[in-house]
């Protein structure tokens, strides 16, 4: 799968996410004018999120694993290997790693899905806590301003997820930043095995030339590392571009990065002797 494809999972799952939330700020506000119930407008959400988990499991399930595919055949190409990238897929490292990642990336995508859902089943919660209080302030309440002030609110903020570090993200934002994220990892983690499967030892990075480079991705940026380094660092931040080449077994030149393996010890002369 070509890149440009990627690209174009990734902007489908945020459309998804972007309809969903859509989705969710008209049943806030069908209840807001009370056109629904409450019970009926947490059904309603709730059938939103399983619909929305339904779709990324459909995505997840199609980019991962072709991710994976993508990084055996750039290693491949790049140690001029005639092995098949399907034959490597096959292979027991290769199908628990692409598992794995297909299930953090599942899990992300759940939990962001709630968050969303939470925030909307908030929203509603806070239409009747006001309303009520409105109504107990009494003969000059007014109704219709409450419905004006929470419009205004909605428009301004819509449906949120709220990440661990409490930054406020739009849900078709955040949920392309988990694909992209979760696909370079996939492509990097494909792209390790195969190189290690095939004898090589040490890749070179390539990093630092996306917009959200920072400055471990520029000092990474052209250094040699063991594969095993690589595999503990495939990507630095969310939204990361890093990716490697794998360098040919015969590479002895520098290591930046990792523990190069020992060679095998030189027998000394006095060992020698004592073998003859």
């Amino acid at each position: 799968m070509a890149h440009e494809d990627f690209d174009s999972l990734i902007e489908q799952l945020g459309a998804d996410y972007d309809t969903a939330s859509e989705v969710l700020e008209e049943v806030v506000l069908g209840y807001l004018h009370g056109d629904s119930q409450l019970d009926a407008a947490d059904s309603a959400i709730d059938e939103v999120a399983a619909d929305l988990n339904g779709r990324s499991t459909q995505w997840a399930d199609e980019a991962v694993p072709a991710a994976f595919l993508n990084g055996a055949d750039e290693a491949i190409r790049d140690l001029k290997f005639s092995v098949s990238a399907d034959d490597m897929a096959r292979q027991g490292d290769f199908a628990v790693m692409s598992s794995l990642l297909r299930d953090g990336l599942l899990e992300d995508l759940a939990g962001a899905t709630e968050q969303v859902s939470r925030d909307a089943k908030k929203k509603l919660r806070e239409i009747t806590r006001r309303n009520l209080e409105t109504l107990t302030a009494g003969s000059g309440a007014d109704l219709d301003a409450v419905v004006l002030d929470m419009e205004q609110e909605l428009a301004q903020r819509g449906i949120v997820f709220t990440d661990r570090a409490g930054r406020k993200w739009d849900p078709g934002a955040y949920s392309r930043m988990l694909l992209r994220t979760y696909l370079a990892e996939s492509e990097n983690t494909g792209s390790l095995i195969t190189a290690a499967q095939l004898g090589a030892r040490y890749v070179r990075v390539s990093d630092g030339h996306g917009m959200d480079t920072d400055e471990p991705c520029t000092q990474a940026n052209g250094q040699v590392w063991t594969i095993l380094y690589a595999l503990a660092h495939k990507i630095e931040h969310p939204n990361c571009r890093r990716a490697f080449s794998p360098l040919p077994a015969s590479y002895a030149g520098p290591v930046d990065r990792g523990q190069a393996p020992l060679e095998e010890p030189r027998a000394k002369p006095e060992d020698k002797e004592r073998t003859t």
